[in-house]
């Protein structure tokens, strides 16, 4: 056990370097430029997927940050929509009737979530919802505290990925969900389970993500802000 808790830790995958970081800006600067395209809407209904990665929901317009070009392509298929979500989005206002988001909002600084959130409140028409499904805090603590204290350095593995794994760069309960929906101008906020939630077009929950998770729904009101 513990030679699998070092092994895990001290994986580089995701470790922040200077060349990533260049890429990574390269490709957002490249991709505002030359790739900054609308997304198709329908006259009628557009629900959003945003940090899609490689799922894609059928009905839904799938979207993730730049990573598909015509000179270089990581996956087969690319998104449907693509943009930096640390900037603001090429769309109209009101046009989404649901948005769906699972474990994106965590790889962003708590600014840049709030800057995604008033843009989401703009973009959604009145009366739409918002699922957030995000890494939960709460049950990392609770699950640190039940750890068998024969197995020693678990409990601190199973925080540092929570907090520093996977290019984490925030970290969410209900309560703080709360206060940002809020003051995004969101409304009706409340917390709901996997597979449960007021509106069964945007309940697209992985299995493989019900533990551990945080489920949150909340609505753009008709004196919601608008930018």
């Amino acid at each position: 056990m513990k030679k699998e808790i070092i092994n895990k830790m001290i994986n580089s995958k995701y470790k922040t370097t200077l060349k990533g970081v260049f890429i990574f800006e390269l490709k957002s600067f490249l991709g505002r430029v030359f790739n900054n395209k609308q997304p198709k809407l329908d006259e009628k209904s557009n629900y959003l997927h945003l940090g899609c990665g490689t799922t894609y929901l059928e009905n839904y317009i799938n979207a993730d940050f730049f990573g598909c070009f015509k000179f270089w392509k990581r996956y087969k298929r690319c998104p449907d929509w693509m943009l930096d979500f640390r900037y603001s989005m090429n769309c109209p206002s009101n046009v989404w009737s649901g948005v769906f988001t699972e474990h994106a909002l965590e790889h962003l600084y708590p600014d840049q979530v709030l800057k995604i959130l008033l843009e989401l409140n703009r973009t959604m028409k009145e009366g739409a919802l918002i699922r957030i499904v995000v890494p939960d805090l709460q049950q990392c603590i609770n699950h640190y505290q039940k750890t068998n204290s024969d197995i020693k350095g678990d409990g601190a593995s199973i925080v540092w990925d929570l907090t520093q794994n996977w290019m984490h760069l925030s970290v969410w309960d209900y309560e703080l969900m709360y206060i940002f929906l809020q003051e995004a101008g969101f409304c009706n906020i409340k917390k709901v389970s996997y597979g449960m939630g007021r509106d069964e077009n945007i309940i697209k929950d992985s299995l493989n993500r019900k533990t551990g998770s945080l489920y949150v729904e909340a609505e753009k009101c008709i004196d919601s802000i608008s930018l």
